[in-house]
């Protein structure tokens, strides 16, 4: 499983991790914000956090990383 985190949707370095995990046939999964731009498209599972506003993005991604890290055998 590779569980990437991108504020654009746009980082190369983001995109580049994907599609090699993706060569591996591993599950993908995105945090992404604003439009969620090329990121969205290429994951399994998104989270998209639909704002332009990059401190309210950061924000939200926080919380969902910190309640599926909390009990990852709930989910």
């Amino acid at each position: 499983m590779d569980i990437e985190n991108s504020g654009s949707g746009n980082s190369p370095n983001v995109l580049n991790s994907i599609t090699k995990a993706q060569g591996k046939s591993a599950v993908t999964v995105g945090l992404v914000g604003f439009g969620g731009e090329k990121l969205k498209d290429l994951v399994d599972i998104r989270a998209l956090v639909a704002c332009d506003n990059m401190r309210q993005v950061e924000d939200m991604r926080l919380i969902i990383i910190q309640n599926v890290t909390a009990c990852p055998g709930e989910y």
